[in-house]
């Protein structure tokens, strides 16, 4: 059955009707809360990593600009600036409408026409006293400034998600590597306290035997077994430490922190004579969040034109084809065509004081652009100190390490001769242990310094994948 123009709109009507008492529904937060807690785990029990596969830098990186939630926000936002640049272009474009309106009179429409011979008033029926219209407008830009700098500014904003996804990436990037390192680290530690572990197992095994013949007090023998049960201790807090770090890495990720992960060491980063003036100027020519700034001052520069351009008239070009059922019309299609001009000529001063913010944001964008400038160099130069410092920590506590194992050597040498304490074994055993837990921690802080270099250039490191560090 063919469908005529008012049948459509009358259905129309009610299907809008529908989805408005729809949307009316009253919402359950505790359902839907629950709901969605569903259909999360159902969600993070499908993403899992392989138990077995031990995990590199490169590995972790790509996992994470795959996968990490503010990047994949990030990636959305630029998405909704690309439609927001299109929908401006939209301005440009000739419009078209259709109007539709069904007309009913309760009364037969009649308009006077004059008085007969007796002086009655005489009416005449101009029209049906029902009939439809349908209007199909035609619309056209000829002159409209404004868009045109809207589509612009818009252009704008979408390089500016661009590099806003970018410079995201890079700070992802740099937490996914401070944490592996970190790991690493960590890991090599416990590696250490396993050992200390081991040989204060062996040294109480023989205090125990001296102890039963006599030769050593109680009281060596206790403190031996506390010697055994703090590096124990701290090997317990090294595993939640390294579980805390590998739960943050996970969610870096995009994993859930409650799953496993393993990490091997094949990337470190080649140590390098760094020129503060170099990595300064560097800086400045290579780091997005100052490509930022540049592309916001740009837009700003629009908005004063788009501002200006609200001084000057819009014209724009339309067409209309009118269709009618109104028999008492002699011509049902018909067309009107022409030109519209709108000039704003005053309203309240209001153009010309979004002019003077227009001007003013522009002015505020240069100031940020400078301090932005001034805190990047800032940020260099900590982090360029902070290598420098790395540098010569780690030489110091390699050099305090071998003192340790020296000093180490010839106290042992003397304890199994019976010419040293215990006690004083027990403290220069336990001051070797932090030595090398220093240096472990100064090899771990010069990558972590060294890697940090390159991000606050905008060279952050993001695996061999997505080279941008050299």
């Amino acid at each position: 059955m063919k469908l005529s123009i008012k049948k459509i709109f009358i259905l129309s009507i009610i299907l809008i009707y529908v989805l408005n008492v729809s949307g009316c529904k009253t919402l359950d937060n505790t359902k839907n809360r629950k709901d969605h807690v569903d259909s999360f785990k159902q969600a993070l029990n499908k993403k899992t990593i392989n138990q077995e596969t031990r995990y590199t830098l490169d590995d972790c990186l790509r996992e994470a600009l795959q996968n990490n939630l503010n990047i994949k926000a990030k990636q959305i936002e630029k998405n909704i600036s690309s439609l927001n640049r299109k929908a401006a272009f939209s301005y440009l474009l000739p419009r078209i409408d259709l109007n539709f309106q069904t007309n009913t009179w309760s009364k037969e429409p009649l308009s006077q026409i004059g008085n007969d011979s007796s002086g009655k008033p005489m009416y005449m029926t101009t029209h049906e006293d029902s009939f439809n219209s349908a209007v199909l407008n035609i619309g056209f830009p000829i002159l409209t400034p404004s868009a045109w700098f809207l589509y612009s500014m818009r252009k704008k904003n979408e390089d500016i998600s661009d590099l806003s996804l970018n410079l995201t990436k890079q700070m992802i990037s740099m937490r996914v590597t401070a944490l592996y390192f970190t790991i690493i680290g960590l890991e090599r530690t416990k590696e250490n306290i396993i050992h200390r572990i081991k040989s204060a197992k062996v040294l109480n095994s023989e205090i125990s035997n001296f102890y039963l013949e006599g030769l050593v007090p109680e009281w060596k023998k206790t403190r031996g077994e506390a010697y055994l049960l703090s590096s124990k201790k701290a090997k317990k807090e090294i595993e939640n430490a390294i579980s805390e770090r590998k739960s943050e890495l996970l969610l870096e990720m995009g994993y859930s922190p409650l799953l496993k992960i393993n990490i091997e060491k094949t990337y470190s980063f080649k140590i390098e004579e760094f020129k503060l003036k170099n990595l300064i100027y560097d800086a400045l020519i290579s780091h997005p969040a100052l490509y930022i700034q540049d592309s916001v001052i740009a837009m700003q520069k629009d908005g004063v034109k788009a501002a200006l351009a609200d001084f000057l008239p819009n014209i724009i070009g339309y067409a209309n084809l009118n269709k009618t059922t109104n028999s008492f019309v002699k011509y049902s299609t018909y067309w009107i065509s022409g030109i519209q001009g709108i000039w704003s000529l005053f309203n309240g001063f209001k153009n010309l004081n979004d002019y003077k913010i227009a001007k003013k944001k522009h002015e505020l964008e240069f100031i940020k652009r400078e301090e932005a400038c001034l805190s990047t160099m800032l940020t260099v130069t900590k982090a360029y100190l902070a290598y420098q410092n790395s540098l010569e920590n780690l030489k110091v506590t390699k050099t305090y390490l071998q003192a340790s194992h020296q000093r180490l050597q010839d106290v042992e040498a003397k304890w199994k001769e019976g010419m040293e304490t215990n006690s004083n074994y027990y403290e220069i055993a336990a001051d070797l242990d932090y030595s090398k837990t220093l240096e472990i921690q100064a090899e771990i802080m010069l990558q972590v310094s060294i890697a940090n270099l390159y991000s606050v250039r905008g060279k952050t490191y993001m695996g061999k994948e997505n080279i941008n560090h050299e």
